[in-house]
């Protein structure tokens, strides 16, 4: 997979931005990215190898640079799969109490559903009951972790052909809004901004479009909390 660096996108902002220092303009542009790829799912991503699970580990841990690309976090999972070709679904913890009771403290050889536990963090339920080798495949939806803060890091080209005036867009939205620079423009921050949300709700769209409409639904975003009702389906991967 062919790889892009960052900095050979920044000519859209720098065009808009005259005398925006590098380090500025990098640090909001993969914030930028950051965003669109977080909010859109639009970067989903097969692990390439099938992962171990050990036994009574509520998730496995994903290695930056070895079971995802390098200077890369998981946002969430979109498809969970057991060797076998099980599908393993998402449940909330409200329906999970409702099935088993005292789902937290079961165990079994091979997981049936998956949860959310808290914002960033995911829980195989029951938790396996023995270490299972080689056993889960997983597609998940990344974007760039804190330390792609660089102009040397680079994006998958395919990625960049697709959303780079998505991200120009971004970043200028927040370059134009800081006050008292020779490139300040509040009015034009504001209307960047308004294109920059119309982007993520596109790609947003298109992901569901090309990988497949999710077949789970959530509560507020996927976090269940106490009994609350109101849910949405399709905002998050199957």
């Amino acid at each position: 997979m062919a790889n892009i660096d960052y900095a050979d996108l920044f000519y859209q902002v720098r065009a808009e931005t005259p005398g925006v220092p590098l380090p500025l303009l990098a640090a909001h542009y993969v914030q930028a990215v950051r965003e669109h790829l977080s909010r859109s799912l639009a970067w989903q991503y097969s692990c390439p190898a099938l992962i171990d699970v050990s036994a009574g580990v509520a998730w496995p841990t994903l290695v930056s640079g070895t079971d995802i690309p390098l200077s890369t976090y998981v946002v969430q999972p979109v498809r969970v799969k057991w060797s076998n070709g099980q599908d393993i679904m998402f449940k909330t913890r409200d329906q999970l109490d409702e099935m088993y009771g005292e789902w937290e403290s079961r165990t079994q050889a091979i997981p049936s559903f998956w949860t959310i536990t808290a914002p960033g963090e995911w829980r195989l339920v029951p938790l396996t009951s023995a270490d299972a080798t080689a056993s889960l495949r997983l597609r998940v939806a990344l974007a760039p972790s804190i330390d792609a803060d660089s102009a040397s890091t680079d994006i998958p080209s395919y990625l960049a052909n697709e959303y780079q005036g998505a991200w120009a867009n971004g970043a200028l939205a927040r370059l134009l809004k800081i006050p008292g620079k020779d490139w300040t423009n509040i009015a034009l921050a504001g209307e960047y901004f308004q294109l920059f949300e119309d982007d993520i709700r596109m790609a947003k769209s298109r992901a569901a479009a090309e990988y497949g409409r999710p077949n789970r639904t959530t509560v507020y975003g996927g976090i269940s909390i106490g009994r609350a009702k109101k849910s949405t389906a399709g905002d998050y991967g199957q």
